[in-house]
């Protein structure tokens, strides 16, 4: 038999097995079959190929592209775990099959020779179900003449934890130097085929030669996924700029990392037939709202801590939903996170200027490491580094750097002169902050000789969830001079609010910036947004993120970008304020081309 430029490592799994039938064997000519009669002694012979995805004629997954790999780890087979199950859909027979058995087929020149004990498989006639998984993870509960193939089929495996070192593990999806694979075939199996027939049609190129004469080709999947991720159309590149609508470089986004999150911590050996709507159902598919951080945890979980360098893989166990139920919680995300380095006189303030109304920029090197750092998202300013988050009490005197409340009071008195600038002359000096909005809504307007602003400072919050770090300005009321020693309020006052954010100040190399987080959702383009499969990790797919523009700073922390709290977990999937534009390309996953001649003789 030729296959010629086969993807993936294509192998023979030469197995002996004996049943209890009738010696008397009829043996049929080549293609010639005299009928199929069940239950008679037969030989059949396997022919196994790894990275023929089933789930590959889904919508918007390419064919391999520049995905192929050889690392070894995905290729190697170390152990084979074979279920035959009769027409009525019995577990008739099993057996497994440690690495001395298998060779080493991880070897460029590996061929069916190097497979023991070398003969075909000694099976019973009829109509059967071919299981096989390769490297097998935890151990499925299956006894001989009990289980069903429906129960096997539906075996679910469980994972609580991802390991650096070990990846998808703790009954997981792979161990330290091999991946777990699955695959099922139905076929039927004629009477009275013999070791020689059958060996004559692994030899020969026509399908119906190897039909007639019990070839079973099976197909494995790998049962987890992978995902890469680099910046720009080159994994080479390091870093991205940051640019505003003209072009103007802003920042830079260096020393980029990620993990993935929200993995889902049950998976089932084998792959589940596809609807009508090409949906590839996983075990938590169809969960209803679960309502509860607990709830969550027990069903999807993330890495470890550690990020991973551009370019490095990550794997991943499938995940789908039915439509409408992809949510902040079990949707699986790339979590990642850089270093927001201002381009020097850019955005770090040196000061401000009450006459030109606008601050003054100073070189990113201003920024000090290990402190906190107050960015503005409006106006793309950094400024005044201190050592604590002391809630940003602005009326208080304890933040360690009293410039902190006077930079802010500046950004206050921008917004208004942005808005009032014919009418007055806003300033810093004419900002007073109130601690609480209770305050600010008693406050007593007492200008002598100017206007003044009142405004208070609240945390964010996003369903219920305070989003750390991160402020906003709220300022409705104006106090204007209508006589010598008089005052009114102006009720009608109503800016949008600002918004501020509380960054870590770290060094990246020889540069200092804030580091930020940034959520990418897992997708497949070639569905609609609605459709189930949209936001889906399939099996045995690889998914190569690339990252090609940054519109702004990301959040100030992990937790911001996935809020752990129970009601954010389960809000909708929304794109409207995703600030990293990136593509994801989606392809088979396979292993090397290879051309093997002669299999099987």
């Amino acid at each position: 038999m030729r296959l010629n430029n086969l993807l993936g490592m294509l192998f023979v799994a030469s197995l002996a097995m004996t049943s209890c039938s009738n010696d008397d064997i009829t043996e049929n000519a080549p293609g010639v079959d005299s009928g199929v009669v069940a239950g008679q002694k037969t030989w059949a012979m396997l022919n196994f190929s790894i990275g023929e995805a089933v789930n590959t004629r889904a919508a918007g997954i390419g064919e391999n592209g520049t995905e192929d790999t050889d690392e070894a780890l995905e290729l190697a087979v170390k152990s084979l775990d074979l279920y035959i199950f009769d027409e009525n859909g019995t577990l008739e027979m099993m057996k497994a099959y440690g690495e001395s058995e298998l060779g080493d087929n991880t070897d460029p020149d590996y061929d069916a020779s190097k497979l023991a004990p070398g003969t075909p498989v000694e099976v019973t006639s009829g109509t059967k179900t071919f299981c096989v998984i390769l490297n097998k993870c935890g151990n499925p509960s299956v006894t001989v003449k009990q289980t069903t193939i429906a129960e096997f089929l539906k075996s679910v495996q469980s994972m609580s934890t991802y390991s650096a070192a070990d990846g998808l593990v703790d009954g997981g999806l792979m161990t330290s130097d091999a991946m777990m694979m699955t695959g099922t075939t139905e076929v039927t199996l004629h009477a009275g085929i013999s070791k020689e027939k059958v060996t004559a049609g692994m030899s020969s190129s026509d399908p119906s030669v190897q039909e007639a004469n019990n070839v079973v080709t099976m197909y494995v999947n790998r049962n987890a996924a992978k995902l890469d991720l680099k910046l720009g159309g080159s994994g080479s590149i390091i870093s991205l700029d940051v640019k505003d609508d003209n072009a103007n470089t802003l920042a830079a986004l260096s020393n980029v990392q990620y993990k993935v999150n929200n993995l889902s911590q049950d998976t089932y050996y084998f792959l589940q037939p596809i609807d009508a709507n090409e949906v590839y159902p996983t075990p938590w598919y169809s969960l209803p709202e679960v309502g509860g951080a607990s709830s969550w945890n027990e069903k999807w979980f993330d890495m470890d801590d550690e990020y991973k360098a551009l370019n490095t893989t990550i794997y991943m166990s499938e995940n789908t939903h039915e439509q409408n139920k992809a949510k902040v919680g079990n949707t699986t995300y790339v979590l990642v996170k850089g270093v927001y380095v201002p381009t020097d006189n850019e955005y770090i303030v040196d000061g401000y200027d009450a006459t030109s109304k606008d601050f003054t920029y100073a070189a990113s090197s201003t920024l000090k490491n290990g402190e906190n750092t107050i960015f503005s998202y409006e106006y793309n300013v950094a400024f005044s580094s201190f050592t604590k988050e002391p809630g940003l009490d602005l009326t208080s005197t304890d933040l360690s750097d009293a410039t902190i409340v006077g930079y802010i009071k500046a950004l206050v008195a921008r917004r208004v002169a942005e808005k009032y600038t014919a009418e007055d002359d806003i300033t810093a000096n004419d900002v007073v902050f109130c601690a609480n909005e209770a305050a600010y809504n008693n406050a007593v307007a007492i200008p002598v000789t100017q206007s003044t602003v009142y405004a208070y400072l609240t945390p964010v919050m996003v369903n219920g969830d305070t989003k750390a770090g991160h402020y906003t300005i709220t300022m409705k009321r104006w106090s204007v001079k209508v006589g010598e020693d008089e005052a009114s309020v102006d009720n009608s006052f109503n800016l949008t609010p600002l918004t501020i954010g509380v960054y870590n100040t770290v060094t990246d190399g020889a540069n200092v910036g804030l580091e930020c987080f940034y959520r990418i959702n897992v997708f497949t383009d070639g569905y609609a947004k609605a459709h189930p499969m949209y936001y889906s990790v399939m099996r045995n797919v690889s998914y190569h993120v690339s990252v090609n523009s940054v519109a702004r700073i990301g959040e100030n922390d992990d937790v911001n970008v996935d809020l752990g709290g129970d009601t954010n977990q389960e809000q909708p999937i929304e794109e409207a304020t995703t600030f990293m534009q990136c593509k994801i390309n989606v392809y088979k996953w396979v292993g090397k081309g290879m051309i093997i001649e002669g299999l099987g003789q």
